[in-house]
C-alpha cells in the first residue's frame, strides 16, 4: 500500500491525512471546495512545522511529507488510492452520495 485518500478535510480528515503522511504514505486529500483544501493544507503544514520545532518530527520527514500530500476536488482522483478513508460530516445522505460516486 502506497497511497491513502482521505475524504473530507475538516479537523478529523486533516488529522488522518497528517498521521498518514508522517507514517510514510502519499496522501490524497479530497473535499468539495479548493478553499477548504487550501485551509486544511496550511493548518496541516503548520502542525508539522510545530512538531519539528518541538523535536517530535524529523525535519527530513517533514520536508518529504509536504511533497507527498496532494489535494483534489475529484472523487475519481481519490478513488485511485490503495485505501480510502471517509471523514465527511455526519450526514447519512452525504456519505451515501460519496460512496455511490466513489
Amino acid at each position: 500500500m502506497n497511497k491513502i485518500a482521505v475524504l473530507g478535510s475538516g479537523t478529523m480528515g486533516r488529522g488522518i491525512a497528517q498521521a498518514s503522511v508522517l507514517a510514510g504514505y502519499e496522501v490524497v486529500l479530497f473535499d468539495i471546495e479548493q478553499g477548504l483544501l487550501d485551509k486544511a493544507i496550511g493548518e496541516m503544514f503548520a502542525s508539522i512545522d510545530q512538531g519539528v520545532a518541538r523535536g517530535k518530527t524529523d525535519g527530513a520527514l517533514a520536508a518529504w511529507a509536504k511533497t507527498a500530500v496532494f489535494t483534489t476536488t475529484s472523487l475519481a482522483t481519490a478513488a485511485q488510492a490503495d485505501l480510502v478513508v471517509e471523514a465527511a460530516p455526519e450526514k447519512l445522505d452525504l456519505k451515501r452520495q460519496i460512496f455511490a460516486e466513489l
